[in-house]
């Protein structure tokens, strides 16, 4: 049987054009994704710039407002260590708190419980309810030795890393493919530098055990990443995390330090006949 030595010329003609048209497809849609890709960080870079211009986001000014609340806490407990747990365990206040020497406990407490709620009634929240009851004999709850504020931390600072890296990789993107100017390149540039700055400052004051400055440090962080698109899309529900934890934190904390100045109130005024507050 004598088997055919070649396809046939119809047959080969097909399959000639068969191929072709893969290779002909395969170049259009490469070219194609790189003109979608040329133009996406074209839009990204614009975008960053704009937000540049524009300053914070919504998210980042949410995040900067929580951050806020909880050094404002932070410095009402520490004011409350040095003015009133000294009275409660009997002895002076510490020195140097900026309080006449004859205010009252009773006086201070008031004062403490009366900014607590203030506060919160600012940031449009409940009134606080203590968070069970706390023993003014022990230590002023705090912030800064927080383990929930702690491991928040830690998530923010890999998410702001991530953000100043996909940001300054967007950057030389965009420059590689020529789609940013010089004046806004040098400019991008100079507040991605600025952000690692201060990421690096809030990890010294987190080393440094100042953990509240630390976060609100980092929350002041000005990148140049809008919550939409590329490349803030990446890191947007890790932002409205770390929001609503921040938010947890600091209402738990108002709970306890308000558990701790009530419990402070009823030792202090029967001692100093003093009526409650």
């Amino acid at each position: 049987m004598n088997w055919p030595s070649a396809v046939p010329e119809p047959a080969a003609a097909l399959t000639g054009a068969a191929a072709l048209s893969v290779a002909v497809a395969s170049f259009l849609m490469v070219r194609r994704r790189r003109r979608l890709h040329r133009r996406l960080i074209e839009e990204s870079v614009a975008a960053m710039a704009a937000q540049l211009a524009n300053g914070p986001t919504p998210l980042v000014r949410a995040q900067r407002g929580l951050a806020t609340t909880l050094a404002d806490q932070q410095r009402l407990a520490a004011r409350v260590d040095g003015e009133i747990r000294p009275y409660v365990l009997g002895g002076p206040a510490k020195p140097g708190t900026g309080k006449p020497p004859g205010a009252r406990p009773v006086d201070r407490i008031a004062a403490a419980l009366h900014e607590l709620r203030s506060a919160a009634q600012q940031r449009g929240g409940a009134d606080p309810v203590p968070g069970g009851r706390r023993s003014a004999t022990g230590p002023v709850p705090g912030l800064d030795d927080s383990p929930e504020l702690l491991e928040t931390y830690d998530a923010m600072l890999v998410t702001a890393t991530d953000r100043i890296r996909q940001a300054n990789m967007v950057l030389l993107m965009a420059v590689s493919l020529d789609v940013v100017d010089q004046d806004t390149r040098a400019r991008l540039a100079d507040s991605l530098r600025d952000a690692d700055a201060v990421r690096q400052d809030s990890e010294a004051l987190a080393e440094q055990g100042r953990l509240v400055s630390a976060v609100q440090t980092l929350a002041d962080i000005g990148t140049p990443v809008p919550d939409n698109g590329v490349p803030g899309e990446a890191t947007r529900r890790d932002m409205q995390r770390h929001s609503a934890q921040l938010r947890e934190i600091a209402v738990t904390h108002e709970a306890e330090l308000l558990g701790w100045l009530t419990d402070a109130r009823t030792r202090c005024a029967p001692a100093k006949g003093a009526t409650a507050v």
